[in-house]
């Protein structure tokens, strides 16, 4: 060791003059790799506590590559010290190693520190700084200017504790052990900073960023490898990517985030995060040469090319902060459509998926123009929807027909700023849970109509400022927007002739277009009637016999219910109904979601399709299909051995043979569905336009 106490040959320490034992430095000092002492080389490996400290005469220091560990107030308080030079053994520079070192201008660190101490650096006020930030070396100490952006430059390796707390100059402002924190309010936090960190990054200190609210807009960096204690706690956006680098993660680091994710080997100290999620995530990746933002929840990010940035579940994180005003569209994958979990949580909220901001900074994806498979949102656990789409100016219509709400508690500025927004379906939402309304279509001022068969005004939740701006609303009766009303008073369907005046128009009917193939499968997220629907016929698939579906009639379904149309070419209009429709259950028809149907053990699976002249229901085997969420599928819980079924709508049975009016462009088909070259000759039963016949 190194330390205020004798050893044999003091010349030892390059032509400097220690002085005895309790006496200060001063000078330029090189410190040896090796002393003598009685008659023995020692290799110096570390610089003692508080070895220099009070050296007020010490003008440089040079650490060997010797020296592994630089000890606690080791150069406390050499108010001379200038220059410093750590050699590339050192892993760990203890507490307050240089604090107090007024004069300190130039550091240099060669090595990857492993550990660093509180207030290494502090009070070192002749530090250089750089857009703000004070450096010692590659070490980050502290902010200095409060601003709005913050880049770090490159080759810092270690961001110092208490750098960026509270995002004062003041160390101690956040200091969690001086009782501060109940008496900290957001209104104190709002010039938070971006940070980009740079690659070179190697350590987050202890508190670094604690309490920095709505901060950072990266992910940790590759190749860090220390997190200290509280190091993100309390920031809104924080970090959730962490590298498997990272093999200290200390006490509270995440304490106050939902979840992190983190495949390393860190021990499983409390964090503080309330989930660690090491498979799949929710992220977005951003094509800037299609300018399109797709939504995906998989393990695939590490293995995509675009923007890749993560959602935390709760909105917080800021996102899109350098492309937010360039996304044409947003496309939703069909893996975001998960049934009741998402990997070890429930996807509970959706704040501020298409919301990249958050209080006074503003991120709106302002040119996107549409959105393509909302109906891949799985919303079913869903309590929060609070900013979900704000300040989306660009959207015209939305179309939330399929969005499940039974468990949705905040609408908070749902739709808020949708500047350009005209029409919004929202007919099927369910609000017996809502607590909070408040500014959900503020500063929709073209919207125009709002689909909605419910009566929301006497529910119980918050609605201030509801439809405030609001100007070009009117009702499905015609009642226009009226300045003076724009909480949920009006937020029910349009019934003036009853003294009801609402802001809501009723859906009454759906369009469906049958081709010239005369069938077609449909499926629509309302109660329908087709009892009145000229030339149109529906009905429900219930099992099979041979290769024939058996069929039966309907006249109503309820909403979400698939049916087989027959009809000629036309589009037709079809009746909603307001209350409840026929059970109809022992459907085989599946309805569609959008994405690829594929071939499953134990089951038989058939899409609608046209072999020659004929329409068919064909099998499923390999090669995915595709079926649209207004369509659908049909499914057998059993192996069928037919490779396509047919259908008709008349009764079908064994038939005499038919006579020859039934060769020429006629399909017939063996009982295993298999196509043959023209009327058999052989006897048997099979399968002509939909019936069964018995050639005799």
């Amino acid at each position: 060791d190194i330390g205020n106490y004798d050893i044999d040959d003091p010349t030892a320490l390059s032509a400097a003059v220690i002085p005895s034992e309790g006496e200060p430095y001063s000078g330029d000092i090189v410190i040896p790799s090796s002393v003598q002492y009685n008659g023995e080389t020692y290799a110096v490996t570390y610089i003692s506590d508080d070895a220099f400290a009070n050296s007020t005469g010490l003008t440089s220091i040079v650490v060997p590559n010797s020296v592994q560990m630089v000890g606690v107030a080791a150069f406390y308080h050499c108010t001379s010290l200038t220059s410093v030079s750590i050699g590339s053994g050192v892993r760990g520079i203890q507490e307050s190693a240089f604090e107090d070192c007024t004069a300190l201008t130039d550091v240099t660190i060669d090595s990857d520190i492993a550990i660093y101490g509180h207030h290494v650096f502090r009070d070192c006020t002749s530090l250089p700084v750089v857009d703000g930030i004070r450096y010692a070396g590659p070490y980050l100490v502290e902010v200095v200017d409060i601003a709005e952006t913050y880049t770090i430059r490159e080759g810092t390796k270690w961001i110092g504790e208490y750098a960026f707390c509270g995002q004062t100059p003041t160390w101690a402002y956040l200091h969690p052990l001086l009782g501060y924190e109940e008496n900290i309010y957001n209104e104190e936090f709002q010039h938070i900073p971006w940070i980009h960190l740079p690659s070179t990054l190697k350590g987050i200190g202890d508190f670094a960023f604690f309490y920095c609210y709505s901060l950072l807009n990266d992910d940790i960096p590759d190749g860090l490898t220390y997190i200290g204690d509280y190091a993100l706690a309390k920031t809104i956006n924080g970090f959730y990517r962490i590298p498997s680098s990272v093999t200290h993660i200390g006490i509270g680091a995440f304490s106050g985030k939902t979840h992190v994710y983190y495949d390393g080997t860190a021990p499983g100290a409390p964090w503080g995060a309330s989930g660690v999620v090491t498979n799949k995530k929710v992220y977005t990746e951003y094509d800037e040469t299609t300018q399109t933002l797709t939504y995906y929840f998989d393990a695939n990010f590490e293995s995509r090319t675009g923007v890749i940035e993560f959602y935390d579940l709760t909105g917080e994180n800021v996102r899109f902060k350098d492309y937010h005003n360039k996304v044409k569209k947003a496309v939703i994958d069909p893996s975001m459509k998960s049934t009741t979990s998402y990997s070890n949580y429930s996807f509970t909220s959706m704040d501020k998926l298409f919301y990249g901001g958050f209080g006074t900074k503003p991120l709106y994806l302002s040119a996107m123009t549409s959105i393509e498979g909302l109906e891949n949102l799985n919303t079913e656990n869903v309590t929060s929807m609070q900013s979900m789409f704000e300040g989306c100016q660009s959207l015209t219509e939305l179309d939330l027909s399929t969005f499940n709400t039974a468990n949705v508690t905040s609408t908070n500025c749902m739709f808020q700023s949708c500047s350009n927004l005209e029409t919004l379906n929202i007919a099927l939402f369910n609000i017996g849970k809502m607590e909070d309304m408040r500014y959900m279509f503020s500063g929709c001022s073209k919207l125009k109509t709002i689909y909605c068969n419910s009566d929301w005004s006497t529910s119980g939740a918050q609605s201030s400022y509801m439809f405030s701006g609001c100007s070009a609303l009117e009702g499905g009766q015609g009642t226009k927007f009226n300045s003076s009303v724009i909480d949920k008073s009006y937020a029910r369907t349009d019934d003036p002739d009853n003294d009801k005046p609402g802001y809501f128009t009723v859906v009454e009917s759906v369009a469906v277009t049958i081709s010239a193939m005369e069938w077609a499968t449909f499926v629509a997220p309302y109660a329908l009637s087709f009892s009145d629907v000229d030339g149109l016929t529906a009905y429900i698939i219930t099992g099979h016999t041979g290769s024939t579906v058996e069929t039966v009639e309907v006249s109503d379904v309820p909403a979400n219910t698939p049916v087989l149309l027959n009809g000629s070419a036309n589009t037709y209009s079809i009746p909603v109904i307001a209350g409840s429709a026929t059970d109809v259950s022992g459907n085989k028809l599946v309805a569609g979601t959008g994405a690829k149907v594929a071939a499953e053990a134990g089951k038989t699976k058939y899409v609608l399709s046209t072999e020659a002249d004929d329409v068919v229901f064909k099998i499923i085997t390999t090669t995915p299909a595709t079926v649209a969420k207004s369509k659908a599928y049909l499914m057998f819980d059993e192996v069928v051995e037919s490779r396509q079924l047919t259908f008709g709508h008349d009764a079908t049975g064994i038939e005499a043979s038919p006579e020859s009016s039934f060769e020429g462009k006629n399909l017939w088909y063996d009982l295993q569905g298999r196509r043959l070259e023209g009327m058999p000759t052989r006897k048997g039963l099979y399968i002509v336009n939909g019936k069964k016949y018995l050639v005799k």
